[in-house]
Order: C-alpha cells, then sequence, then structure tokens
C-alpha cells in the first residue's frame, strides 16, 4: 500500500469533515444500517443476508486518523453492539456480535497495513492485498458468528457461517475502498455516456434477475461493470458498482427471478446472492486499480518523455546558436583578414622597394623596421586566414593523470546510468605540453563516443610515451565501428550505421572537433576497431620535456 499525507480524518482523499461531523455521521451510519439489516434476515438463518454495517465501520475506521484509531474500534465495538440490542437480540449475543465485527475490521486493517498509517490501493497489487485482506477477515468472522448463532438459536454452523461470510465480505468489498481512494487523475465524464451506462445497468439487472428471468443470466451485469470500470474514473466506477449490487438485492428480495428463495432455497439463495455481490466487488475494486496504475503509468511515462523531448529541444537549440556564433566568427575572421590583406601586402611591396633603395643611414633603419612589421603583420594574417576560427592555444604543461581522470569522474554518471564501467588510470607522471581547454575538449569527446556508443561495456583508459609524444588511449568493448564508418569517422556531421537506433543525441561532431584540437596542438587522433569487438581511439600529444 502507498503511504499518504493524511488529511483531516487522516486519509489522503478525506474530505475535511468537522471531527463530530464525522464520528457522529459515521456512528449513526452503522447503528441504522445494523437495525436495517436485520429486515434483510433469510428464512431460517438468525443473521441478516447483507450486513452492511460491516463495511461502513471499516470504512470509518481507516478514514480515522491512526492515532485515534482505537477509539474508532471502541465506537465501532458499541454501536454494533447497541444495534443487535435494539433489533431484540439477546445482550450477551449482542456484545459477542458486537466484538465479532470490531474484531473482523481490526484484523481487516492489519492485513491492509494501514493500522499506523493512511494507504491508498492505487495499483493491482495492492487491490489484491486488500481483496485478500476482506475476504481472510470475513472467514475469521463467518466461523465465529456461526458458533455464536448455534449457541444461541442452535441453527446450522455451516449455513450460517456462509452467509455471514460472504454478507461481510461483500459489504467491506463494496464499501471499504472509498476510504482508500488514491488522488484523483483529471479526466472528463460525459453525462450523456453515464445516463446511458445506467440504463443499460437497469436493464441488464431486470432481465438477469427480474420476474422475466428464469435462466442464470448474472453475466449481463459484470458486461455492464467492464464498461464502468473500464470508462469511468475509480469513485464513479465504485459508485456504480454499489449502485448495481444494492438494486440486485432489491430486486432479488421481491421474490422474482431466478436467484430466490423459492427456486434455490432460502440459504442457497442467500449465499448465492451475497457471493455474487462479493465478486461485483472483487472485479470493480480489481480492474479500477489497475486502470488507475495504468493511467499513471502512462503519465509518468508521457512527463518523462516531454521532459527528454523539452531537454533536447533546448540542448539543439543552444548548439543551433553555438553553431551561429561559430560561424560568425568564421566569417568576421575571413572577412577581416581579407580586407586587411591587399594593404598589409602593399605595405610590404613598398617596403621591399624601400629596403633595396638607396637611402640614407636612419632611413634606411626606418625602411627596415617598416619592413619588418609589415613581413610580421603578412604572417599573422595569413596565420588567421587560414585558421578561419580555430582560437589561438596557449600550450601549458599538462599532467596527464588529472586530465584523464578530470574526464573520466565527469563521464562515471552517465556510463553507470547506461550500465557501463569506466576503469581509472594507473598513476604515469606524464606531463604533456597542449592547450589544457583543448587536451580536455579533445579527450572528453573520445570518452563520451565510448560511453554513449558501449551501453553495458567496459572502457578503459591508459597512457604511454612513444618518442617525443604522450598517447592516450580510450578502449571500449563495445560494438565497434564497420570499415565504411571508420573511414568517414572524421568527417563533419557523418554519423554511421552503427549510431541509428541509439539513444544517443548527437550531430556527428565529436571526433572532428577532437582531431582539430588535437592537431592544433601538433597532435593528432587515430581510430582502430573492429565490428564486434570494441573501438580503440588514441589522443595524441606532444610531451612536456
Amino acid at each position: 500500500m502507498t503511504t499518504r499525507a493524511a488529511t483531516d480524518s487522516g486519509h489522503p482523499r478525506a474530505l475535511r469533515l468537522l471531527p463530530w461531523v464525522f464520528w457522529t455521521g459515521s456512528s449513526l451510519a452503522i447503528l441504522l444500517l445494523g437495525i436495517f439489516a436485520v429486515s434483510l434476515r433469510a428464512t431460517g438463518l438468525p443473521i441478516a443476508v447483507w450486513w452492511p454495517a460491516v463495511g461502513v465501520s471499516l470504512w470509518f475506521v481507516l478514514r480515522a486518523r491512526p492515532e485515534r484509531r482505537a477509539l474508532a474500534f471502541t465506537v465501532v465495538f458499541v454501536v454494533t453492539s447497541l444495534s443487535s440490542i435494539v433489533v431484540g437480540r439477546p445482550l450477551a449475543l449482542a456484545v459477542i456480535l458486537g466484538a465479532i465485527n470490531t474484531a473482523e475490521v481490526a484484523l481487516a486493517v492489519t492485513l491492509i497495513g494501514a493500522w499506523r498509517q493512511p494507504v491508498v490501493i492505487d495499483s493491482f497489487a495492492r487491490a489484491s492485498r486488500f481483496v485478500l485482506a476482506v475476504l481472510a477477515s470475513a472467514v475469521v468472522a463467518g466461523i465465529a458468528i456461526g458458533f455464536a448463532s448455534f449457541l444461541f438459536s442452535q441453527t446450522s454452523v455451516t449455513g450460517t457461517a456462509l452467509v455471514a461470510f460472504a454478507s461481510h465480505s461483500s459489504a467491506m468489498m463494496l464499501l471499504a475502498p472509498f476510504a482508500l481512494l488514491p488522488p484523483t487523475i483529471p479526466e472528463r465524464v460525459s453525462a450523456l455516456e453515464l445516463t446511458i451506462y445506467s440504463v443499460c445497468a437497469a436493464v441488464a439487472i431486470l432481465v438477469a434477475f427480474g420476474p422475466v428471468s428464469n435462466a442464470p443470466l448474472a453475466f449481463l451485469v459484470f458486461a455492464i461493470l467492464t464498461w464502468g470500470t473500464l470508462r469511468f474514473p475509480m469513485a464513479v466506477a465504485l459508485a456504480q458498482s454499489v449502485i448495481i449490487a444494492v438494486a440486485v438485492l432489491a430486486v432479488v428480495l421481491t421474490n422474482t427471478g431466478s436467484f430466490t428463495g423459492a427456486v434455490l432455497g432460502e440459504i442457497d439463495a442467500a449465499i448465492t446472492l451475497v457471493t455474487f455481490m462479493s465478486a461485483v466487488g472483487i472485479f470493480t475494486v480489481l480492474i479500477v486499480a489497475s486502470r488507475y496504475e495504468g493511467k499513471v503509468s502512462q503519465a509518468l511515462a508521457l512527463g518523462a518523455a516531454h521532459d527528454v523531448a523539452e531537454a533536447e529541444r533546448e540542448r539543439a537549440a543552444a548548439l543551433g546558436m553555438q553553431l551561429d556564433l561559430e560561424r560568425q566568427r568564421e566569417d568576421f575572421v575571413t572577412a577581416t583578414s581579407h580586407e586587411l590583406r591587399t594593404p598589409a601586402t602593399n605595405i610590404l611591396g613598398y617596403s621591399e622597394l624601400l629596403v633595396g633603395a638607396e637611402l640614407p643611414t636612419e632611413q634606411a633603419e626606418w625602411s627596415q623596421a617598416v619592413h619588418r612589421s609589415a613581413t610580421r603583420l603578412k604572417s599573422l594574417l595569413d596565420d588567421l586566414h587560414h585558421s578561419a576560427g580555430m582560437a589561438g592555444a596557449t600550450i601549458e604543461p599538462i599532467s596527464v593523470d588529472a586530465l584523464v581522470d578530470d574526464v573520466r569522474a565527469a563521464h562515471l554518471p552517465d556510463a553507470e546510468t547506461r550500465g557501463s564501467t569506466i576503469d581509472p588510470i594507473a598513476p604515469t607522471g606524464l606531463v604533456a605540453a597542449a592547450s589544457a581547454i583543448d587536451a580536455r575538449r579533445a579527450l572528453w569527446s573520445l570518452v563520451s563516443n565510448a560511453v554513449k556508443f558501449g551501453s553495458n561495456c567496459s572502457v578503459k583508459m591508459s597512457a604511454h610515451r612513444d618518442g617525443d609524444h604522450i598517447v592516450i588511449v580510450v578502449a571500449d568493448d563495445g560494438p565497434g565501428m564497420a570499415a565504411d564508418t571508420l573511414s568517414n569517422a572524421f568527417e563533419r556531421f557523418y554519423r554511421g550505421a552503427e549510431a541509428e537506433g541509439v539513444s544517443a543525441a548527437g550531430l556527428g561532431l565529436g571526433l572532428a572537433n577532437a582531431r582539430e584540437l588535437a592537431r592544433r596542438n601538433d597532435g593528432d587522433v587515430r581510430l582502430d576497431s573492429t565490428p564486434g569487438h570494441g573501438t580503440r581511439a588514441s589522443l595524441i600529444l606532444p610531451a612536456s620535456d
């Protein structure tokens, strides 16, 4: 059972009634239903055919605050005993029946798991527990009532116990679920459909149990119940089931149809009737709880899908903005270098003429200074033009161990989510000479690819020195790459066939960016892969001497 925060009467769906209204109204309802139920007594039996007082009693106790359960049980005992006394039962028998009713409700509350905290039936498993709890408590109560009636009235223990069991289980099954309703899921209920449903239910009851019925057609009612439980909210479906069960009881008690004592015998008719009512309750509780569980799961799935889609849209928008800024920067750099190159070339050409000319010493020195500066400017413009968007990197010593540990730690959560592992690197003490930002971005792309495309795999990282370079290896035992994919892996926006259907977002820029970042630091990125045997990516950076 699921726990929720309790309201004033102790249950998550309880109305915020004034305490005296809840306690007085519930006590009065139990008393009046107990008195009324005696009029439903079957011939030859000392008990009522249906005992709704126990259903309201269980509802009442479940709705009461957990810390007031003891008082609620006392009220149930006093009121149910009083109802038996009012209808003329011996005082001793009335007290015994009141104690049995109270013990039955206490056992049901205990088996449901609601003794110390409020619960709801919001899944098939929890509804099944409720049904089993009610049946078990009704069995115990039925046996006890059978022996009690035998001691005072010498009636059949078996017949009385069977009727009591079915009577009590049907009452609790139909009425108590209203105390265990989960939070409402907004649903539209058509008044027209409710009207049509009610008419069809009335017709089915008359056909199955009315005076024109001489054949067992009770299954017609379950066809109507199926409609209601699958179409209406839980509270509405439960209310419809109670109305249908009470309507069947009223029709049968008119002594017409195939469920009457004249047809089946009084005891058999009573047992058959309340067993049918109990089946209605069980069917409704299980179906509406399953439907509710499905709707909750559907809502959670839709919410998760919406969140994922929204996150992907935001990520795509951010990436699009980043790419747009990159394009603008590249356009600016290209245009600027192009516009500055022409005057720089002119300055360089004229300075060369001046350097070659016969000039006084001082002017010759000025000409040489202009020429040197023009040559330097031309070189810078050429570099700027060819880089076209590659920001200058600051070369510095980088601890390879710290770099690997940093990137590994950043990818561990994603790897664990995908069922993969990233083994820690053994200390190497190696130091590379590169831009720290570029090296981190390049290694990030390689590890990200290994994690994204190698679910439920092992990713191993290692580093070693090879001549004047440091080689950082990222190896996985994932699906690997086909030869065609491997040959195009460094193309921008390329995604191989292995990426199709994989839940990994990307535009095919990771490897291309990693190689560009490595190469602008006098390094490189290499790939080796065999389909079905994983991929080995190597980030090569200059070693720091």
